[in-house]
C-alpha cells in the first residue's frame, strides 16, 4: 500500500473455489455414503470434558512475570445478552467454571459472516509473559509435496478443535476471564493462547503418527486423507 501511494505498479490476485466459479455442485460418491452412516456418531457434538492426555496444555510464565489482571471491556446491552448465552452454554458443557483466580483477561465478541458471534478472550497481556515453545509448525507447501500421484481426497475439519484438549490442572487459573456478570476460567484449551497451536498440532501428530505421509496429512484441525484408488480410500 505504501508503494501504491507513490504511484508504483501493483497486482491484485484473487483465488476462488473452482466449484464456485463453475457453479458445480459437489456430490458425495455413493460408495462413501454407507461409511458416513456407519460412523454417524462421530459427527455428533461431543458431551462433557475431553479425556486427560499427556499433551494437556500448560502455561509456563517467565521468571518474575507480573500477573495480568485486565478490566473487562465495555459492551453494549445486546452484546451482554450474547455473552451471557455463551457463558451459560460453556458452563453447561463443563468447559469453564467459576473462578477466584488473581488472573483476569477481557473478552470480545466478533461477528461471523453468517450473522452469528465468535467468543474470544483477549489474552494479549497474558501472552506477553508466557514462555513460547519451539514446536515446529508444518509448512503447507511441504505437506502438499507428499501427495504424489493421489487422485482421491477426503477432508475432515474438526469443530472447535482446541476445546478437545484439557488444561493442566495447575494452569487452569491462568486462563481466567471476566465478564460483566462474573469471573470464570477455562477447563479446556482456549483460543488465543500462546503455544495453543503448537499443543494442538502436537496432539494431532501423535494421534495420526502411524499414518502421516502415507495416506494422511494434518494441518491443525484439517485432516486430509488421500489415495489413488477408491477401495484403498474407503479403507483408509
Amino acid at each position: 500500500m505504501k508503494e501504491m501511494c507513490n504511484e508504483a505498479e501493483a497486482y491484485y490476485v484473487e483465488f476462488c473455489m473452482m466449484s464456485m466459479m463453475c457453479s458445480v455442485e459437489l456430490n458425495i460418491p455413493g460408495s462413501i455414503q454407507p461409511l458416513i452412516q456407519n460412523f454417524e456418531d462421530i459427527f455428533q457434538d461431543p458431551k462433557g470434558l475431553p479425556p486427560q492426555r499427556s499433551c494437556d496444555h500448560a502455561i509456563v510464565l517467565k521468571n518474575g512475570a507480573e500477573i495480568p489482571n485486565i478490566r473487562p471491556y465495555r459492551h453494549p446491552h445486546s452484546y451482554k445478552e450474547e455473552i451471557e448465552k455463551f457463558v451459560k452454554d460453556m458452563l453447561r458443557a463443563g468447559m469453564i467454571r467459576p473462578s477466584v483466580s488473581p488472573f483476569s483477561s477481557p473478552l470480545i465478541l466478533v461477528k461471523k459472516k453468517d450473522g452469528g458471534w465468535r467468543f474470544f478472550v483477549d489474552y494479549r497481556a497474558l501472552n506477553t509473559v508466557i514462555v513460547p515453545n519451539k514446536f515446529p509448525i508444518p509448512i503447507i507447501e511441504e505437506l502438499l509435496d507428499e501427495l504424489g500421484g493421489a487422485t482421491l481426497f477426503s477432508i475432515l475439519d474438526l469443530k472447535s478443535g482446541y476445546y478437545h484438549i484439557r488444561m493442566k490442572e495447575e494452569d487452569i487459573p491462568k486462563t481466567a476471564f471476566r465478564t460483566h456478570e462474573g469471573h470464570y476460567e477455562y477447563m479446556v484449551m482456549s483460543f488465543g493462547l500462546t503455544n495453543a497451536p503448537s499443543t494442538f498440532q502436537a496432539l494431532m501428530n501423535d494421534v495420526f503418527r502411524p499414518y502421516l505421509r502415507k495416506f494422511v496429512l494434518v494441518f491443525f484441525d484439517d485432516i486430509l486423507v488421500y489415495n489413488i484408488d477408491m477401495d484403498t480410500h474407503l479403507q483408509h
